[in-house]
């Protein structure tokens, strides 16, 4: 917990910090502790699509950061770099009147939410926390049409 971070950057997890010194291919002598790298750029909530959660940053600016088809859910995945005790994630999606909703805390600064919706096309969605849009919002994410004959065969009804 002794390392600090400059503006704009944040802390990478224990195993990270840990592995740091490797990655960079720097060796730490025995019975010394390395720190390499601990820091890297981020936003203050970084948001994920839930099957993406290996990227390094969250996703940008008007960037489209989920995929899914009509009737499946896309779900975010959200992480507060700063460590807020216990703020209130939330979202607005810009469909018709607008859908909003709130993100559900799984612990360890990390939210997440399922959002379902059945118009095809590139939605806009924002992202608040405790009442204040994140810096990389609004997001995009991107609703593809079902492909009823794969699912239900050639006599399906489209």
């Amino acid at each position: 917990d002794s390392i600090i971070c400059p503006p704009g950057y944040f802390k990478k997890s224990e195993a990270q910090v840990e592995a740091g010194c490797a990655s960079v291919g720097k060796e730490c002598p025995d019975g010394m502790q390395c720190v390499c790298k601990p820091c890297k750029r981020g936003y203050e909530v970084d948001v994920f699509q839930e099957r993406a959660t290996s990227q390094e940053e969250g996703c940008g600016k008007m960037t489209v950061c989920g995929v899914s088809r009509q009737r499946s859910p896309v779900k975010f995945r959200m992480i507060d770099r700063l460590n807020r005790p216990d703020p209130e994630i939330s979202y607005f999606i810009h469909i018709g009147p607008g859908i909003s909703g709130s993100a559900l805390n799984l612990g360890n600064h990390t939210y997440e939410t399922d959002i379902k919706v059945d118009t095809v096309g590139v939605h806009i969605i924002e992202f608040f926390i405790d009442g204040s849009q994140i810096s990389e919002s609004p997001m995009l994410f991107e609703i593809m049409p079902r492909d009823c004959l794969t699912e239900y065969g050639k006599n399906s009804l489209r």
